[in-house]
């Protein structure tokens, strides 16, 4: 088997993920979907943040390989609100409980008030066809 070549840091995924999960947010934010319509930004904003959190533990884990373990401890206290937002807004997911995903999206929202969007990100929607996707991942129905 041959190696896998990544042409993409760690640090520079996850400044892409917490872009496109600002943009996701500001949609359902934006009071232009309500209910059903909150579905894919929600569902994409959680399998992106799954993703950050997996990249958080590589890179961590090849700090600690290195003997940086205090490095890698402290990397990962900043980034210890993924993992209960991805239960958080998994929870809402799951149970569609509007006034949960409120809450989620509040606390996500907090974290990532700080994440400046390109001109050209405005008009992507990345999120479309997440809610198939997470119900594809959970192995579940979708209703």
């Amino acid at each position: 088997m041959s190696r896998v070549i990544r042409t993409e840091s760690g640090s520079r995924t996850r400044d892409r993920l917490l872009q496109a999960v600002a943009l996701a947010l500001r949609e359902m934010a934006g009071g232009k979907a309500r209910g059903q319509d909150h579905r894919d930004p929600m569902a994409f904003a959680t399998l992106a943040l799954q993703e950050v959190s997996r990249s958080v533990e590589e890179t961590a884990s090849a700090w600690e390989k290195r003997g940086y373990w205090l490095k890698a401890d402290r990397f990962r206290a900043e980034w210890r609100w993924v993992d209960p937002a991805v239960e958080a807004m998994s929870g809402a997911l799951v149970t569609l409980d509007w006034a949960s995903v409120a809450g989620a999206v509040g606390k996500v929202a907090g974290q990532v008030v700080q994440v400046k969007l390109p001109a050209r990100m405005s008009r992507s929607r990345p999120w479309e066809g997440a809610w198939e996707r997470w119900v594809a991942t959970r192995g579940g129905d979708g209703s």
